[in-house]
């Protein structure tokens, strides 16, 4: 019976600070969930600013949840901050700080990302029919040379809204006065038609690379740096705690059977005493 007690006062005496440590490994376990969510998060967010801007979304409903998924994962990883606040996690809270500021940032690139290509788009998905449409409108006015400017061009548009090649925009620009001296060329109507052709032509030119721009800012922001970065060190803290957490069971393992064999030692020098003499 007394062994018992003996080894009961030693899992009392070990078991709040076990429990304290098996509570943060805990926390840094859901911790750690949560960033390796965010960084799949951001790496789907890269891929649909990909898929919209090749116009393979036609809409934004999927981009447009990511915000509030990765406000959801942030606000659950500062709700357990409280257990990161000892001076051994400085780089942990600083790196998670960075992360925050670089996610702000890129949310805001994504959202230029997404008015910009939304004009863009409007554009590109316009202009092939005004070119047709114009094309026909050379042939039947007798601008055969005209009308063979403008398919060269429609090509030339979309060689360039989707590679973005310099040899492509130089061609537009060279085609662009010849269909604007057709513009006075024609009647009211149809050389109405030219200018609102030329005017999206414009646009996509000017568009293009604006919107490639907040799009290779938004692929290349430091989130996922960041997001690495931060989890590799709650990683390593992770392992440290854990093999803190099995050497302190083994020391109160060990100091429980340092005890038992003391009070055993101390039993049997008391059971081989011999008796004083009356």
């Amino acid at each position: 019976m007394k062994k018992i007690l003996l080894l009961l006062l030693v899992m009392a005496a070990g078991y709040p600070l076990l429990k304290m440590q098996f509570d943060n490994y805990g926390y840094y376990e859901k911790v750690l969930e949560k960033l390796k969510e965010l960084q799949i998060l951001d790496s789907e967010t890269n891929g649909l600013i990909m898929r919209s801007r090749l116009d393979i979304d036609k809409n934004y409903d999927r981009l447009s949840t990511m915000p509030g998924r990765i406000n959801d994962l942030q606000a659950g990883i500062s709700a357990e901050q409280q257990h990161f606040l000892s001076s051994d996690n400085t780089s942990f809270i600083n790196n998670f700080k960075e992360y925050t500021e670089a996610q702000e940032n890129k949310s805001a690139i994504v959202e230029n990302f997404k008015s910009h290509n939304s004009v863009l788009r409007n554009s590109v998905r316009y202009v092939p029919f005004a070119a047709d449409r114009l094309i026909q409108v050379a042939q039947e006015t007798r601008h055969p040379a005209e009308a063979e400017t403008l398919k060269k061009l429609k090509a030339d548009l979309l060689e360039y809204s989707l590679t973005g090649r310099g040899t492509a925009k130089n061609r537009i620009s060279d085609r662009i006065p010849e269909i604007t001296a057709l513009k006075d060329k024609l009647p009211v109507e149809s050389s109405i038609l030219a200018l609102s052709f030329l005017n999206h032509v414009d646009v996509i030119m000017r568009e293009k690379e604006i919107t490639d721009a907040y799009l290779e800012k938004a692929i290349n922001a430091r989130t996922g740096k960041s997001l690495s970065t931060t989890a590799d060190l709650l990683q390593t803290k992770i392992e440290v705690e854990r093999d803190s957490f099995l050497r302190r069971i083994l020391i109160i393992y060990l100091s429980a059977l340092s005890l038992l064999l003391l009070y055993q030692l101390a039993t049997l020098r008391t059971g081989h005493k011999e008796p004083l003499p009356t």
